[in-house]
């Protein structure tokens, strides 16, 4: 049955290489969105201070 199925598992190298990876993708995922945030921020502040000048 399902409790006599063979698991593979990795070398515990291999295991820490895959744990680093996800670790690495993680924070890279994470300095796109703060990209993004700052991208925003900058495109507000340029809308803002272009609008303050079209008012005077």
């Amino acid at each position: 049955m399902l409790e006599d199925t063979p698991v593979a598992v990795p070398p515990l190298a291999k295991q820490q290489a895959i744990v680093r990876l996800a670790q690495t993708f993680r924070q890279e995922q994470q300095i796109v969105e703060q990209l993004l945030r700052n991208g925003e921020r900058l495109l507000n502040t340029i809308a803002t201070d272009l609008l303050k000048e079209f008012k005077h």
